[in-house]
Order: C-alpha cells, then sequence, then structure tokens
C-alpha cells in the first residue's frame, strides 16, 4: 500500500502540474481532484472503485432534508468490507479548512474497522493555503514535507 499511496501522490501532483500550465489553475478545488484521483484508483484497483459511497454509520444519524453523509472514494473488498476507503480534501484558503480536515478523518475513522480496513485523506492544494489557515488557527504550521 505505501508504494500504491506514493504513486497516486505522484500522479496527482503530475496531472494538477500539467492542469496549470494548460492555464486551468482558476478551476482547482476538491471535485477537480476527484477525477484523476478515480483514475488512477481504477487503474490500480479496476473494477473495485466506488463513488460517492453512503457513509454506514453517519447515514441513519441525518434526519431531515438534505443529502446522506457519503465517503469520496471507496476500494472494494472482501464479505462487503471496504479495503480502503478515501476522502479528498483541496487546501483552500476557507476558513473552516482545519475543522474540515479534522471532520474527514473522524467520518473516516468511523468506518475502521467494522466497515473498511483502513482511511485515507488525500490532501491536494497549496501549502501557503495550509500554512494560511494554521496560522489563523494560531497552532503550528504544517511541515513543508509530508511523509
Amino acid at each position: 500500500m505505501p508504494n500504491t499511496i506514493a504513486k497516486i501522490a505522484e500522479g496527482l501532483a503530475a496531472w494538477l502540474k500539467f492542469e496549470k500550465r494548460c492555464g486551468r489553475e482558476p478551476l482547482f478545488g476538491e471535485s477537480y481532484v476527484a477525477y484523476p484521483l478515480g483514475q488512477l484508483l481504477q487503474y490500480r484497483y479496476p473494477g473495485r472503485i466506488f463513488a460517492e459511497l453512503k457513509h454506514p454509520v453517519l447515514t441513519s444519524t441525518k434526519m431531515g432534508r438534505g443529502r446522506k453523509p457519503r465517503i469520496d472514494f471507496g476500494i472494494m473488498g472482501d464479505a462487503g468490507i471496504l479495503d480502503l476507503a478515501i476522502e479528498t480534501k483541496w487546501a483552500s484558503q476557507s476558513p473552516t479548512l482545519l475543522r474540515d480536515i479534522v471532520r474527514d478523518v473522524v467520518r473516516l475513522d468511523l468506518m475502521v474497522p467494522t466497515y473498511a480496513r483502513r482511511g485515507m485523506v488525500v490532501l491536494a492544494g497549496k501549502t501557503r493555503n495550509l500554512n494560511h489557515s494554521s496560522k489563523a488557527r494560531g497552532s503550528q504550521a504544517p511541515p513543508n514535507s509530508l511523509p
């Protein structure tokens, strides 16, 4: 799995660099990253990728109107359990960025190990947006290089 994660990160970085060279940087966002991520996952796990899956725990707690909670991607495993549940996050200048990242981590934590063997947050965007968001909250800035 570590090799797969590195290849996904490499692929997303290369795709974003290409899109930037094509002048499409104003379009960048969480939904924009879903397309190449889905392609990379489908290549690695053919026929096992599902997008926008209903969250097995949070769906039943959502009352009233509105969309039920979902996870961005799932890689189906054996016995109806996901091998990997994936949430994506775009590092924007949103004042709620850190809160939103924590919510994605909690959303994944509620799934592991009962509904998914592993969870992963794919964070894409500009480091300066992470630095801006963390400084606004008075916390430490993220490291320049994440493992």
